[in-house]
């Protein structure tokens, strides 16, 4: 698998990499203890500027949820982050794809 910059926004579903570019967005408060983790994409915040919208990414285990057609959910809080700050390294095939 490789990865490469998001060239597509991120999706539910997508395994992502937390990394950004330190010149351009510099680290500050508690964001350098995400930096190298991997989760998965569960909620999209869209907003109306793209570059505003928020994922939320999990790092515990996730599944498939029966009541919403087999989206991604965790037991874990999601972490709120920009696309600029995903690094894209797999994406789901289907909502139900990530369930195993």
């Amino acid at each position: 698998m490789t990865t490469t910059r998001a060239r597509r926004l991120p999706q539910v579903g997508d395994v992502v990499r937390i990394e950004r570019d330190a010149v351009e967005h510099p680290s500050r408060g508690t964001w350098p203890s995400w930096h190298g983790r991997i989760g998965t994409v569960v909620v999209v915040n869209a907003d109306r500027r793209p570059d505003r919208t928020e994922y939320g990414v999990t790092f515990g285990t996730v599944r498939a949820r029966a009541d919403r057609d087999g989206a991604p959910a965790s037991s874990d809080p999601p972490v709120w982050f920009l696309a600029v700050e995903l690094l894209l390294l797999g994406a789901a095939t289907s909502p139900t794809a990530v369930a195993a």
